[in-house]
């Protein structure tokens, strides 16, 4: 673990910690704060280990609770197909995530950002949407990899992700991004301080308190903090702003949602405060500099193109009311037919050769949310 309060370089102190120390820590918060509330009861040593160390989530979430995994535990099963073709569907689809998307596109944005000084604005820009489609890529990979993972094992895990970047605003956007997190803060930080109960001001400061909590769990860096504070922000005005705006068309709100999240993805993206100023600069104030993005422009748009494809397939109205496409096309399959397993085992396959045979040259980077 890295501690850099002060955002440039050199690190104040450094300590090793084992990967997924905060999502191995918040799952154990939430057990001994629903035990106490009486909301689940005590479990034995050995389910305790389970509920623990269940390897598909243990480094990078999702952050499962002790009323999902328990049930479970106390029914142990045996695998069904349902469970061996979709956990395997999962863990395809994640891995492609990974390796065809974020690692790909990891060295592309790179230099962007170790040195955003020396290149012009259209380069920061790309490198600013790449980083947005490499982190939704990395991340919801994982957590498919490991849900796939789970399922395959007889358990299911909760989603993390609901096309997040289809959002329109950003209370939306928490209700579909890292959903295990953004639910574990509202039910043990923001609800406990109040929530939207009192005063406008009071409201105001415990959603802002909760979004600089969520920048600092990212790290002990003033960018994680200015990121916190920049989300937290954003969402006070939203709700200051709430039926006093004219209401505009859907596509301009998610036009200027998607615009201000990709500016936050720069702000979390930058190493030091330093290049968070120059990279902020040279995309808002003209830098003066003639250096260019030489190649990948192709591939980040294409990139782009694919996580809005995959969004478009997934996205469904968090009230419910329209399930989402790939639901409805896949509706009454079922994998217990053996033409039904034939054509899927070809689908699969061919998902795992383009896998191997368009990954990048370049050693596969590590899963970003390691670190956290």
């Amino acid at each position: 673990y890295d501690v850099n309060p002060t955002g440039m370089q050199g690190s104040v102190l450094f300590f090793p910690l084992p990967a997924g120390i905060s999502f191995f820590t918040l799952q154990g918060i939430a057990y001994l704060v629903d035990f106490g509330r009486r909301e689940v009861p005590m479990m034995s040593f050995r389910k305790y280990l389970l509920f623990k160390s269940f390897f598909p989530q243990l480094v990078a979430g999702p952050i499962v609770r002790a009323r999902t995994m328990l049930p479970q535990i106390n029914a142990l099963r045996v695998p069904d197909a349902n469970d061996i073709w979709a956990g395997a569907t999962l863990f395809a689809v994640g891995l492609a995530k990974k390796m065809l998307l974020a690692d790909r596109l990891a060295p592309l944005v790179e230099p962007m950002y170790s040195n955003p000084g020396a290149y012009d604005r259209s380069s920061l820009i790309l490198a600013g949407l790449g980083f947005t489609v490499q982190v939704w890529a990395d991340f919801s990979g994982y957590t498919d990899m490991g849900r796939g993972s789970a399922r395959m094992l007889g358990f299911t895990l909760p989603e993390n992700f609901f096309a997040p970047y289809f959002s329109r605003s950003p209370s939306e956007f928490w209700r579909r991004w890292h959903v295990t997190l953004s639910t574990w803060i509202r039910d043990y930080i923001y609800f406990p301080l109040g929530g939207s109960r009192g005063s406008a001001w009071r409201v105001a400061s415990v959603g802002l308190f909760t979004m600089v909590l969520s920048g600092i769990w990212h790290g002990a860096a003033f960018g994680y903090v200015f990121w916190g504070v920049y989300n937290g922000l954003w969402i006070v005005a939203e709700r200051a702003l709430r039926g006093r705006l004219p209401k505009v068309p859907a596509f301009i709100a998610w036009a200027h949602f998607f615009a201000g999240f990709v500016v936050s993805m720069m702000i979390f993206r930058s190493p030091t405060l330093e290049k968070m100023g120059q990279f902020l600069g040279g995309v808002f104030l003209s830098n003066g500099a003639q250096g260019t993005m030489e190649i990948g422009r192709l591939t980040i748009l294409a990139s782009t193109a694919a996580m809005f494809a995959y969004h478009w397939i997934t996205y469904f109205d968090l009230d419910g009311k329209e399930p989402a496409r790939f639901t409805r096309w896949t509706a009454g399959l079922r994998f217990e037919r053996a033409g039904a397993q034939v054509a899927y085992a070809l689908v699969l396959g061919f998902l795992f050769s383009m896998i191997l045979f368009y990954r990048p040259g370049a050693e596969a980077a590590s899963f970003i949310y390691f670190k956290f």
